[in-house]
């Protein structure tokens, strides 16, 4: 009777505080894929965790769009996955039924120099060397042995060997013309390993994706196997992050509970490692990780779904400087594509859009360099200027694809980086 007194009361005073503590075995930073996964295998493993997400949903990158009134979705940000173990098991056991992705469809290949004069072709001129289908198939072919017999260590991160080959230093252009790789250039200036580029050509396994293309549903079964509130926190805002000897300390406030504190034994940073952020959360950085993560530099990348565009439905448009040898835009501010939604027939009335900027700028700003872009195609090929774009989708995924100069990875940054792991509880 002495001991349920004394814990109601400390239970009474901690909400009269309106402060709680949390024990778990390991506390997770960032929602993603990556964090996600991370939360729900340690939970097979048979270990308590504490998936914090400052987001109102779990899944990162993935956006999926339910088209109203309807049960149709699709996917606009993560489409494919790698047919993996590591993957098919996941899925598999989240309940989530996956397929094959469809290849092709009904779209239209569409090509303008958008930031040009941004007239539109459907044929790509004979002097892009991606220009031949047979050159292309035989150059991804190469491709997926180059990368296979010399550099597939890329797909254990970023654990490269000592000292870094050179040829993975060098400028892109001048690494594909080093192999004789220039007719895949367009279509890989983003890297991409073996599997996407032998799923494509469909010399290795195909890619998957959802059955229902909706691959938020992943990300919202995880969230049911956790726990929302116990194995994971959506809408959280994390005020600081320590470390110790006994382990670490995440304070943080949450709708679940007002400030709350998680007291884990392992800490996971699964966001992005770059110095604002991580100061955002209030880490405990130490002089090393402020020196190393200090030197990342990062893309400003959106992706929607727009409603009205006054493109044809069906449209696959790819943004092309006709000027350059491979056709490869560069611009600070662009858009990349704009093409039909969804893996099959499209839905009447809407596309995905992808933009890239590589200074910082708001969401509005994009959406407005957006809108004027949209607009100067429809007066350049002759079509309806009147239409009102909407965006009924939108999402910012800075920071993207995070980059160090290549005189640091040269003196071995990834190495440095590396040696982080483990050190502090992390």
């Amino acid at each position: 009777m002495v001991l349920s007194f004394l814990l109601l009361s400390c239970a009474t005073a901690a909400l009269a505080g309106n402060h709680s503590y949390i024990s778990r075995d390991v506390v997770v930073i960032g929602g993603g894929s990556s964090g996600t996964h991370a939360a729900f295998r340690l939970r097979q493993e048979g270990l308590s965790v504490a998936l914090l997400e400052r987001g109102n949903r779990l899944g990162g990158h993935v956006n999926t769009f339910r088209v109203p009134n309807t049960n149709t979705s699709f996917d606009f940000g993560v489409i494919f996955y790698h047919n993996i173990s590591v993957a098919s098991n996941y899925f598999s056991a989240l309940g989530v039924d996956i397929i094959a992705a469809p290849s092709g469809g009904t779209s239209v290949s569409t090509y303008a120099d958008i930031n040009g004069d941004a007239k539109a072709t459907t044929l790509v001129p004979p002097s892009m060397p991606w220009a031949n289908s047979t050159a292309v198939t035989t150059a991804t072919e190469k491709y997926v042995n180059l990368y296979n017999t010399q550099f597939s260590f890329l797909d254990d991160g970023f654990n490269f060997p000592d000292p870094v080959p050179e040829d993975i230093l060098l400028p892109w252009a001048d690494f594909m013309a080093k192999y004789g790789l220039d007719p895949i250039s367009f279509s890989a200036y983003k890297y991409f390993s073996s599997l996407t580029a032998g799923g494509f050509l469909g010399i290795g396994p195909a890619l998957i994706t959802t059955a229902d293309f909706n691959n938020q549903g992943i990300y919202d079964k995880a969230l049911e196997k956790l726990g929302e509130g116990e194995g994971a926190f959506l809408n959280v805002t994390i005020n600081h992050i320590t470390r110790d000897e006994g382990g670490v300390s995440v304070t943080m406030k949450t709708p679940y509970g007002g400030e709350q504190t998680v007291r884990a034994k392992q800490l996971i940073i699964a966001i992005p490692p770059v110095v604002a952020d991580l100061r955002a959360v209030g880490l405990d950085l130490s002089a090393e990780e402020e020196h190393l993560f200090g030197q990342a530099s990062f893309r400003w990348y959106f992706d929607a779904v727009i409603r009205n565009s006054g493109l044809p439905d069906d449209i696959a448009l790819s943004n092309i400087d006709f000027t350059k040898p491979d056709g490869i835009p560069i611009a600070p501010q662009i858009v990349l594509a704009v093409g039909q939604v969804g893996l099959t027939t499209g839905v009447p009335g809407l596309q995905s859009l992808y933009y890239s900027s590589d200074r910082n700028i708001s969401n509005t700003d994009a959406q407005a360099d957006i809108l004027a872009t949209l607009a100067r195609y429809r007066a350049a090929n002759g079509l309806d200027t009147s239409v009102k774009t909407e965006f009924v989708g939108f999402h910012n995924h800075e920071p993207f694809e995070l980059t160090v100069p290549v005189d640091v990875i040269r003196k071995g940054y990834y190495k440095e980086r590396n040696k982080l792991q483990g050190c502090r509880n992390t």
